[in-house]
């Protein structure tokens, strides 16, 4: 697991929040630079006014405070992509598999699937600046994630005795 090191997550705070200086940095926590300051002295880690910020702004907190995840300047990009990905190939498996099996997932379960799928691919992504290694990626893991479901589904519609 990476330690948690203050200078590193005020890094990726003042990136996000477009902050070039201390000064911009302390507005965007909703504090005065004189406790910016206070707590870069005391190596304390603003733990509520980083929840705060990533609520505010839609960003990860796994992101802001260890470092993990997708940087901020890549994650709506590849949450767009990734996303209408998932819900394309489970619209695809979801028709053959009604062919299959007569198994049909409401439009509702298929938004729900689509975003457990989506949630369980973004913990097992591995950021690279590499597009066309991302791309393999996140189709590899769509299809294996896609299977796992659709694997379950039928099982249980068949009663479990496979």
């Amino acid at each position: 697991m990476p330690s948690i090191k203050l200078n590193s997550i005020l890094n990726r705070l003042a990136v996000c929040a477009g902050a070039k200086t201390d000064a911009d940095l302390a507005r965007s926590l909703g504090v005065s630079p004189q406790t910016l300051a206070t707590w870069k002295n005391r190596g304390k880690i603003p733990y509520e006014q980083i929840c705060e910020f990533a609520n505010e702004h839609f960003y990860s907190l796994d992101y802001l405070i260890m470092g993990s995840g997708f940087p901020p300047q890549h994650r709506r990009e590849i949450d767009e992509i990734l996303f209408e990905n998932i819900s394309n190939e489970l619209s695809k498996s979801h028709e053959a598999l009604n062919t299959e099996v007569r198994y049909k997932l409401s439009i509702n379960e298929l938004c729900i699937y689509t975003a457990k799928i989506y949630n369980r691919i973004i913990n097992k992504l591995e950021f690279t600046d590499d597009v066309e290694q991302l791309k393999n990626q996140m189709t590899s893991l769509i299809k294996e994630e896609i299977t796992y479901l659709l694997d379950i589904k039928v099982r249980a519609e068949r009663g479990g005795d496979d």
